[in-house]
């Protein structure tokens, strides 16, 4: 599905925040309506209203070594490289996995630099919490730094959100008959 700019016409991929060719703003664009209450609250509040994970930053010539220790020490899934107080890209657990590979050991004293990933999707504070579940599903992320002008106050993780819906959630499957552990049981015969 793609998504039209109100401003010149364009084409845009769905779940682009603006516009390929005109920069148009196209985060109001197409918004679907929220089919209950929790999908509501979704939609509007923003992503200050999540418990969002502390900010772990580290230099980009720290040794992968030293970042691997802090994810460890921190019990994080996530580093922000950070350079004069602006974030120049993410590093996580699922990244050193995949990018550094089982052949490690020669890799241990190399800068984060080489295997971060450089200019991260971000979203501002204020963006409701709808956006960090589309960037995470478009782009494949599990976390979207939340960066204020150029000041990261926090991570929003994928669990962040789960966690938030799951507290949050005031509705109820209503089942016609006798529910189990494995689901529902058929409505049982009258004796007549």
């Amino acid at each position: 599905m793609s998504t039209i700019c109100p401003l010149c016409g364009t084409t845009n991929l769905e779940g682009e925040d603006e516009c390929a060719n005109c920069g148009g703003d196209l985060r109001t664009v197409d918004l679907p309506s929220p089919a209950s209450q929790i999908e509501q609250t979704v939609m509007q509040l923003p992503l200050t209203a999540l418990k969002m994970t502390s900010v772990h930053a580290i230099a980009p010539d720290t040794s992968l070594e030293v970042a691997i220790q802090t994810l460890v020490r921190q019990h994080v899934d996530l580093l922000e490289v950070v350079e004069g107080g602006r974030l120049i890209g993410v590093r996580s657990i699922r990244e050193i996995v995949t990018r550094v590979g089982p052949d490690y050991r020669p890799k241990l004293k190399l800068p984060v630099r080489q295997f971060m990933t450089p200019s991260p999707e971000t979203l501002p504070p204020d963006a409701p919490i709808t956006f960090a579940i589309n960037k995470m599903d478009v782009g494949g992320y599990r976390h979207v730094p939340v960066v204020q002008g150029e000041r990261m106050l926090g991570v929003v993780s994928a669990s962040d959100v789960i966690a938030y819906i799951e507290k949050h959630s005031k509705e109820h499957v209503v089942t016609a008959g006798a529910t189990t552990s494995h689901g529902v049981e058929a409505p049982r015969a009258r004796n007549a």
